[in-house]
């Protein structure tokens, strides 16, 4: 059922993706034609032509990015919320699958989004870069990565930030499910509560780190900086969990859908 459920998701805004997606693939194609007519011709004003579809195409590349974060809690609560929540809590799947499944589709379009960036840079630079260069310093760099110590908690980092993004904010929609009116103000409310404690925590956990490396190494030492980023990790892993829990049981428990 969870299959079904991401499919869903995932079908009911791809085509405003695509469109996106379209967009940035014909701006890319527009600039390297462009740049490749100006370099030939040298016709005068091209240059301003390049600058515009240049803009353009790092206008929509920041929208498809931000895209997904707005869609992705728009869908959220639209559909767990709102009237269609109705419908929703009344399948019978259980309450995380549901959770489980808008947070897959936000890894989808994230990962979607990244490639088609990253390829849409490539077709505008094409003819300008050493594809193999950049191929063999990017392997090169990715081998000094994985050689450095604690260079899995970035990458882990990297890969669970959807996650804790979107789990902090599934909470707040759940606490301000509780509220009978303005639910959306409620949850709003509710996110920079919460937001405030975390970085209130994340503060403390942060003097005490500090103060307990002072004592034994440098604060500019690349261990103390690895040991930093760890701690920090982990809370962010251990909050982001309970904030999904725990926003779980409040659906399933204490729905509220007046």
């Amino acid at each position: 059922m969870l299959i079904k459920l991401l499919k869903y998701d995932i079908l009911a805004d791809y085509k405003k993706y695509c469109a996106v997606y379209i967009a940035m693939l014909a701006a890319s194609v527009m600039l390297l034609l462009s740049r490749n007519m100006y370099i030939d011709s040298e016709i005068f004003g091209y240059d301003v032509l390049v600058d515009l579809i240049s803009s353009a195409l790092t206008i929509l590349s920041v929208a498809a990015c931000v895209m997904v974060l707005v869609f992705s809690i728009s869908r959220f609560y639209k559909n767990l919320v709102r009237d269609e929540g109705y419908l929703m809590h009344t399948l019978p799947v259980h309450t995380w699958e549901l959770l489980l499944s808008k947070l897959m589709a936000v890894y989808i379009w994230t990962i979607s989004t990244v490639i088609m960036v990253i390829m849409c840079i490539g077709i505008s630079t094409l003819g300008d870069v050493d594809l193999s260069e950049i191929i063999s310093d990017l392997i090169e760099f990715l081998d000094f990565l994985f050689e450095t110590k604690g260079a899995m908690i970035y990458i882990a980092y990297v890969i669970l930030t959807p996650f804790f993004a979107m789990s902090i904010i599934y909470f707040a929609f759940a606490l301000g499910n509780l509220f009978s009116k303005n639910k959306l103000g409620a949850s709003v409310l509710m996110y920079f509560a919460i937001k405030f404690a975390e970085n209130m925590l994340t503060g403390i956990v942060n003097f005490f780190a500090i103060a307990a490396a002072s004592n034994r190494e440098s604060l500019e030492s690349l261990s103390f900086l690895n040991n930093f980023v760890f701690a920090r990790f982990m809370l962010s892993v251990i909050l982001s969990a309970g904030y999904f829990i725990a926003a779980e049981r409040i659906f399933a428990k204490k729905l509220n859908l007046e």
